[in-house]
């Protein structure tokens, strides 16, 4: 299995060194890569919608469903 994939944690849930390494270049490569400052424009599905919109639409789905009951 791959090394991202193991179960890299302790006992007391923390990762170990080598987990947290690999976690940080993640995180890391992410933040250079800008994405996270395209949500707006980014599209994560058909009809072109976006992480803002689909956020949008599945908060209202969840206060409707809240006022419904």
């Amino acid at each position: 299995m791959d090394d991202h994939r193991r179960d890299v944690r302790s006992r007391g849930g923390e990762l170990n060194a080598s987990a947290y390494e690999h976690r940080k270049r993640q995180i890391d490569e992410f933040l250079k890569s800008g994405v996270h400052q395209s949500y707006p424009w980014y599209v994560v599905g058909p009809d072109g919608i976006t992480p803002l919109t689909w956020l949008r639409q599945r908060l209202i789905e969840a206060t409707s469903d809240r006022i419904g009951r």
